[in-house]
């Protein structure tokens, strides 16, 4: 690829460099990027001594088209890159304002949010490594020539769309998602929970019908509560279901949006998951119910918090998940006021509070 200049269609393109301080390969990949022609947010350049790192960060990563996650031993263990990757693979899912390109530089385990992604391998040698990242960063932005993307005819059956789905690149899946009505929608939620109902936990066909499902609920890039109740309406028949848990994270995760929280205050659903979070029998359970509780903050009764409270402090599948401690602190310092003095020093001594 042919180094471009200020002024040039690449210099508009911006790139978020999310690294480690101690890797020096990290500055080097941001100065080769910065040679090409890419406008690149690299923290020691971008932030000047003064200036709030979070606020910066968050801006420079809103702002920019790719995010360029730097993967070492070094990085993987930065909370600085977790939180940059967290906010960013958000980013990437709802809001579609920001690609996601990885790069390995080491042995180090890729992280599990983006571990479907391919990465660009620095491993072998810098310039190979540089090559697949520009690569990645041409194909979908800097090619003005119309891509070619196979049109899912109409009509087709959705289980054959599903069956095509390993094969698919990304922009085709993308393509052919975006072109789905919300009755085809309706009927792909319903298909993808089947074929998770006779799948293996761990095998990448269930974690690509996970992922499809997440994106099925979906409308413009916020959950539709139409396709939310075709999604919760299987949830709720499936009592035994082996991906259960993962259903339910899907519910903690479109909990978060207000439209699904009044969905589910004006469906009185409040009580069925309140009651699903004092019953979890597990304490992967316990953790995704107190991710769901928590969600749904905003529309809790003080009859509903304190029965939340009681199982919270009764129940040792939720207060030692380690899932639980992080979203039930959030949701207890919001109602404190609720609190009573004995609960609030028991929540304490279990670290909930």
């Amino acid at each position: 690829m042919p180094a471009g200049k200020r002024g040039d269609p690449v210099s508009h393109i911006r790139l978020f460099v999310a690294h480690s301080h101690k890797d020096e390969i990290a500055e080097r990949i941001a100065n080769a990027l910065e040679e090409e022609g890419f406008d690149v947010w690299y923290s020691k350049k971008s932030i000047k001594v003064g200036e709030s790192l979070t606020e910066k960060i968050s801006k420079g990563l809103t702002e920019g088209d790719f995010l360029v996650v730097v993967l070492s031993e070094n990085s993987v263990q930065s909370d600085w890159m977790k939180k940059e990757l967290s906010m960013g693979v958000i980013l990437e899912l709802e809001k579609k304002s920001i690609f996601i390109l990885p790069v390995r530089t080491d042995r180090c385990e890729i992280p599990l949010m983006i571990r479907d992604k391919k990465f660009a391998d620095f491993r072998t040698s810098f310039s190979h490594g540089m090559d697949e990242l520009l690569d990645a960063i041409g194909s979908p932005v800097l090619d003005s020539s119309p891509v070619k993307v196979p049109k899912r005819p109409k009509g087709k059956p959705i289980h054959k769309f599903v069956d095509s789905i390993p094969s698919l690149k990304a922009d085709d899946f993308t393509k052919q998602m975006t072109e789905l009505t919300t009755e085809e929608k309706k009927k792909l939620i319903g298909e993808l929970i089947d074929r998770l109902s006779i799948s293996r936990v761990g095998d990448v066909s269930s974690r690509e019908l996970l992922l499809t499902l997440r994106l099925a609920i979906l409308d413009n890039a916020r959950p539709s509560p139409q396709l939310f109740k075709v999604f919760f309406d299987e949830l709720a028949y499936r009592t035994s279901f082996r991906f259960r848990e993962d259903l339910m994270e899907i519910v903690a995760k479109y909990a978060e949006f207000s439209n699904i929280r009044e969905w589910i205050q004006d469906q009185a659903l409040i009580d069925w998951f309140v009651d699903q979070f004092r019953t979890s029998s597990s304490f992967a359970a316990g953790g995704v119910n107190s991710h769901i509780v928590a969600g749904l903050g905003p529309i809790l009764t003080q009859r509903h918090f304190g029965q939340i409270v009681e199982a919270a402090l009764t129940n040792d599948q939720i207060h030692h998940s380690w899932g639980a401690p992080e979203h039930l602190r959030k949701l207890f310092s919001i109602h404190d006021k609720w609190l009573s003095d004995r609960q609030r020093d028991e929540l304490k001594k279990l670290g909930l509070h």
